[in-house]
């Protein structure tokens, strides 16, 4: 990689670590829903995934605002929570705890995406680049949006039913 001498190439390559990240997640997310058992968060997945596709056309489009190819960078600490989500959704001993680790695993995505758009709207803004900036605080709104959702559906019911499927010497 080039060594980044502007704050401009800086934000290029982070929107293409972004975009690749948002690619990756496009087919893992796919794998997490033929994974859920309850209608609710397989719902909530299925939105999650029509999100991605929509933030992945958004970040096309702000590729093509700053001319660039609309090709990703290797998003590596996004890969490697994808491997951790996808490790944890294999080991998961019964379909209480698989739902749990799912909503876990999606949330650890979401709060990376969280501060890299809240960085890169910072960032537009920062350059004058006020479409960009709106762009991309759309989805960022996105984001914490479903972390939210996410939150409410694991206290509502996820979380108890994997607690409840605790074996007894566990129990607290």
């Amino acid at each position: 990689m080039k060594k980044i001498s502007s704050l401009t190439e800086l934000f290029v390559e982070q929107i293409k670590e972004l975009y690749d990240s948002e690619r990756k997640q496009q087919d893992v997310f796919q794998k997490f829903i033929k994974s859920a058992r309850s209608n609710d968060l397989k719902k909530l997945m299925l939105k999650i995934a029509e999100q991605t596709d929509s933030q992945v056309m958004r970040l096309e489009e702000v590729l093509e605002l700053l001319g660039e190819p609309l090709r990703g960078v290797e998003c590596k600490p996004m890969k490697e929570l994808l491997a951790r989500s996808l490790s944890l959704s294999r080991t998961s001993a019964n379909p209480e705890i698989l739902e749990t680790s799912l909503i876990a695993a999606i949330q650890c995505a979401k709060h990376f995406e969280i501060a890299v758009y809240g960085t890169l709207v910072a960032f537009a803004e920062s350059l004058g680049d006020n479409e960009s900036a709106d762009i991309l605080a759309r989805t960022l709104a996105e984001e914490k949006a479903l972390d939210n959702e996410l939150t409410e559906l694991a206290m509502e019911s996820i979380n108890s039913r994997a607690k409840e499927s605790e074996p007894a010497a566990y129990a607290f």
